[in-house]
Parts: C-alpha cells; structure tokens; sequence
C-alpha cells in the first residue's frame, strides 16, 4: 500500500502540500457587481459578448455623468430629495441595462476595467452599505477571480469590505457570515478575519435554541456553518481545528434533534434482504454505512421512486434501500440531505461510498469532510506517461447545473486541488504501443468530475472516459476497458464516538483484467501492477 497516512486531517508525506451616499446608488454599486458575476458564462468570448461589453462599458460611463451633473445640481440647490433621487435613477438605469443585457445576451461580461471602476466607486462609502451589499461587493469579486494582490484597485476596495465587516460582525445573517467568510478564502484574506468570523459564527451556534428551530432553519445553520468551516480549511488549513471543535457539538446537537422528530414518525421495520446485496457492503455501523458502489451506477440524491430509463445508470438509493429500510431510517429518503450520502462517486466509476443513517452521523460525516478529515483515495489509468515529478493539479473547476454542460477549467470556476503519485509507467501492444500510467489520486476538494477534468486538463485523459476524452480515443479504449478507469479504493473517517476507520475495496476484476494487458515499463511498475491484484487494494 501507498503510505497514505491514517490519522484523520493529516496529509501524507508522498502527497507535500504547500496550500481557506444615496442607499439606492449604493445599493446599485453592490447589485451591478453581483449581476456581472452571476451572468450565465460561455467558454469563448464572442462577438456578441464583446458587444455587450463595450455596451455596458458606455452604459456605465453615461449613467456616471449623468448622475455627476444632477448630482451637482442637486447639491447647488441643497434639496436631499432631487440627490436621492438622482441617485436612484442612476442606480436603476444602470441595473435594468445590466440585466436586460446579461438576459439577451447569455454572456458573462469579464472586464477588469469595469470592476475597476466598480471598486473605485465603492471604496471611499463602505461604511453606508449595507451588511448585504457588502457580502454581494465580496462574493461578485470572489466569483469573477478578481486579482486581489498588493497595490491599488480592487484589492483595496476588498480590504476595506473585510474592515467594515468587522466593525459590524454582529448585524450579519448566518447566510451573509458564510458567504463573507468563503470569498475571504477564495480572495485570500488574513487569518484575522477568519478568526473573528468564526468566534461569531460559535457564538451564534451557542445561542441557538434546538428545540425552537423548524427544520428549514436547522438545515439552514448546518449549511451555512459547514460553509464557514470549509472556507477556512482552505485558506489556513490546520488552524480550523479549533473551530472544528467548537462547532462540532452544536451541530451533532441538531442532527439529534432531528433524529428524534424523525423517529415519532418512523415504523419499526426489519432490514431490507440482504442475502443477496451483501457483497456491496463493505463497512457498517449503527449510524453509518461504506457501500462498494460498481460502474453503471447513479448516487442518486433527488430521484427517488423514478425508474431509470433505458440506458441510463441505475440508482444507488434502490440498492440502499434493498438493504436498510427508509421507514426505519427516514434520512434515506430525504432529498433535501442527499438521502443520506456524504459524497458522489461518478457513474462511470467504482469504488466505495460513503452513507450515513442518522442525522446526527450525516452532520458529524458533513463536519468532516468540510475540514479536510474524510481521506478519499483513487487510482487511475490514464493516457500517457505522467512525469514522476507531477505531485499536485490546481485548476478551478466551474460548472452550470442547469445547462447540462461539462465542467470547465476557468479562472473563475470554484477552487480545486488534486494530488497525484505517479505508480507505474506502461505500454500496450509491445514497445511501440501507447504509453499510459497507473497513478494514485488524492482529492483536497470535491468538484463534480474534478479527478477526470484535472487529468485531462494536464494531458492524460483517463482510459474509458467518454466525457472529457476524444470520441475516437474513447472508442478505441472501450474495445479493451469496458468503464472508466477510476476506482475509489479507500476511505478515512471517524466514527462517533472518536474511532478512526478505514475502509478498502480490492481493484474490481474487470479492472485488473485490464491492467494485465499491459507491459509495465520498469521492475517498480512491475511491483505496483502486482500489488493490484490482491485482497488489499491498490497499492
């Protein structure tokens, strides 16, 4: 075995890591930055985009000079009301174009020069906004990507948000300290800030009354809670420790009380059959459950009683209930909290996943996974030989649920990391035949395809992958490897009652089969390839 490391959080020494005015004009500053950061993308830049550009850009310009001479005016004729309402009509001449212009044309508009302008405006009246501008100004820069290195622009506009933040901590929603708090990590803020957003965060949490909260609300604080952490984490790594353990009580305090609503209502059943489901069964306990999930099937969170068309990957959660009961076990059934599953494992893929049966063990198992506790390890088959000396891919990852299309690498795209140990080198068909290499896989984030878009992004699309590889390489691997060559072979975690566990799942056959047609390279690849096939997993 790869010497991964056992203990929970820490990384393994083959994986070093180095790396969480006028109120309507104002109100208009923050909502034009947000709507440029939340404008639909497309991957290229087109004339039509171009041209919304460079309309905004007028747009922008016209609305300011306008708004200039009335404002002038109004102030020479010291009437407040002709002031605010200059200032509200700049305000929503420039948000309808804005929006009209976005809708019509699907583009993102991506102008350094406009958020410039945007920073400029808005840094001298930070401290009128509102607590809810503030975190649109953060999150829309934080989005976009927006350089926030030393020197003037933005970075000081963005320094001064986290300085008015603080001031006013306390007036901040849970939902507004999360988003706060996530684009500090992406723009990469100090950790003072992260220290006193977090005290307010367990502050908050300690001063939570359970009993009185509807379970909207306690889903709410959980989401916006884990946020906080998970920016943290990957900002400063270790340090969210602490703020690991002064969360942790609350929130398994909320999954207990949903437990026992869920439990008033929930009818005492046997087990499902497991006679003949057993053999994807790899680890259970009484709150929690590893499965070992084949190729060709769905971690299905908001389908369930749907039948899968012809074609179409079977659901997990029809194999899950085979063999525990939703009456018995309610979060197996609930959508809202992904019917229990902590993680995603594509269809495409094998490999072991992770389930929880109660609330209290999906908050604790969400806990860690957000904090970096939860150990996912892989390996790949991919194209090509990847140098030895590849230890990390770093590329964000951007994604638009409702168009439907692939995952992207843009600079704007959600942050992701992966780290990579290069196994073995080998070839297929003799000396002469295609290079490609067994490498173990690490991920520190969780983005939809992240593994297979990072590989292929550094120019070893895996074996068997239909979605991010050529259609004629595609083609040619199912003629000898019949899934996409990804297989999860091992997961750590910890129980709740403090117990670390480990759980691994041999190379499925038909993968090894694979393995066993190539000619590994060197006596070390050798040494990997037969380590494979074994009882153990992967090495």
């Amino acid at each position: 075995m790869v010497a991964f490391s056992a203990q929970a959080g820490q990384l393994p020494k083959i994986f070093p890591l180095s790396c969480g005015g006028a109120d309507a004009e104002l109100q208009g500053l923050a909502n034009l930055a947000w709507a440029f950061a939340a404008a639909p993308q497309s991957s290229s830049r087109s004339s039509a985009g171009a041209t919304d550009e460079r309309a905004f850009r007028r747009k922008v310009e016209e609305s300011g000079a306008r708004c200039s001479a009335e404002r002038s005016k109004a102030v020479a004729e010291t009437s407040r009301p002709k002031l605010q309402a200059a200032g509200e009509q700049d305000a929503f001449n420039v948000q309808v174009e804005l929006s009209l212009g976005v809708c019509k044309g699907r583009h993102r508009v991506e102008a350094p020069e406009l958020f410039a302008a945007l920073a400029a405006a808005a840094h001298p009246r930070l401290e009128e906004f509102t607590t809810q501008n503030l975190c649109n100004f953060a999150w829309a820069f934080a989005s976009l990507s927006v350089s926030t290195g030393p020197g003037a622009g933005a970075s000081g506009v963005l320094e001064g948000v986290a300085a008015e933040a603080a001031k006013r901590v306390s007036d901040f929603n849970l939902q507004g300290l999360s988003n706060l708090v996530w684009a500090s990590a992406v723009l990469g803020s100090k950790i003072q800030v992260f220290e006193l957003l977090a005290r307010e965060l367990t502050m908050r949490l300690d001063a939570a009354d359970v009993n009185l909260l509807s379970e909207p609300e306690v889903t709410d604080i959980v989401r916006n809670a884990l946020g906080v952490v998970w920016a943290q984490h990957f900002a400063h790594g270790a340090a969210v420790g602490t703020l690991v353990e002064q969360v942790k009580p609350k929130l398994r305090e909320l999954g207990r009380r949903r437990d026992r609503a869920a439990a008033a209502s929930a009818q005492e059943r046997g087990e499902g059959d497991e006679s003949s489901q057993a053999h994807g069964k790899v680890l259970q306990r009484s709150d929690c459950l590893v499965i070992q999930k084949p190729p060709g099937w769905q971690v299905d969170q908001q389908k369930l009683g749907v039948e899968p068309k012809l074609g179409e990957p079977r659901r997990l959660t029809s194999f899950v209930h085979h063999l525990l009961s939703p009456s018995r076990w309610p979060l197996l059934a609930d959508t809202e909290a992904g019917c229990g599953f902590v993680h995603r494992l594509d269809a495409p893929c094998s490999g072991l996943i992770l389930l929880a049966k109660t609330y209290e063990a999906y908050y604790d198992l969400l806990l860690q996974m957000n904090s970096g506790q939860v150990v996912r390890d892989y390996i790949v088959l991919c194209h090509g030989w990847v140098p030895s000396t590849q230890e990390t891919i770093a590329a964000p990852l951007y994604w638009e649920a409702y168009r439907g299309v692939l995952s992207e690498v843009r600079h704007y795209g959600k942050p992701s990391v992966t780290q990579v140990k290069v196994l073995a080198h080998a070839r297929r068909g003799g000396e002469a035949g295609p290079q490609f290499s067994l490498v173990a896989v690490r991920i520190l984030t969780g983005r939809r395809h992240q593994i297979r878009i990072h590989m292929a992004h550094a120019g070893h699309c895996l074996v068997g992958d239909g979605k991010y590889g050529s259609e004629e390489q595609f083609l040619k691997d199912k003629e000898w490897c019949s899934q996409t060559f990804l297989h999860r072979y091992y997961l750590g975690f910890t129980f709740l009652d403090g117990t670390f566990a480990e759980a691994n799942a041999p190379l499925p056959t038909d993968l090894v089969a694979v393995l066993e047609q190539l000619c590994p390279r060197d006596a070390c690849s050798v040494g990997h390839f037969l380590s494979c096939d074994s009882d153990n997993g992967p090495p």
